[in-house]
């Protein structure tokens, strides 16, 4: 075979194909071709953020001695740290952290003491309290 043939084999295999990958609106409710981007719209309820507020309250512990340490807010699944700072155990914190409207659960580090909380609600209680198990 030529390479003047071969060449037009594929140009004539290449024109087959794209002409039969066309998509039809036929058999779609509801669809409208003649809409441009400019005509689009977009329901008032929705929310174009991707952070959200969260209000974050971790519950100091009283000790005998004062303890420092850091105090870590982290995404338990992505890893991702969002704050982190000194303080004392005994302290409370109040903290206002922009997350990721996506993220789902926290975790707060002090230390040794790791526990996860939800991060759905816009205020999240936090303690450093053990968790007790059977």
């Amino acid at each position: 075979m030529t390479q003047k043939k071969l060449i037009t084999l594929m140009l004539v295999a290449i024109a087959a194909f794209g002409t039969s990958c066309k998509k039809s609106a036929e058999g779609v409710s509801g669809a409208d071709t003649n809409q441009t981007f400019s005509t689009l719209k977009v329901n008032n309820n929705f929310n174009w953020s991707t952070t959200k507020l969260l209000t974050f309250v971790v519950q100091g512990m009283k000790t005998n001695n004062p303890i420092n340490g850091t105090l870590s807010v982290v995404d338990v699944k992505t890893g991702v740290k969002f704050y982190s700072g000194n303080h004392q155990l005994s302290e409370n914190v109040f903290l206002k952290l922009s997350i990721p409207r996506a993220t789902d659960s926290l975790q707060i580090q002090f230390g040794t003491i790791q526990k996860n909380y939800s991060a759905k609600a816009n205020t999240v209680l936090a303690n450093y309290l053990p968790t007790l198990t059977d």
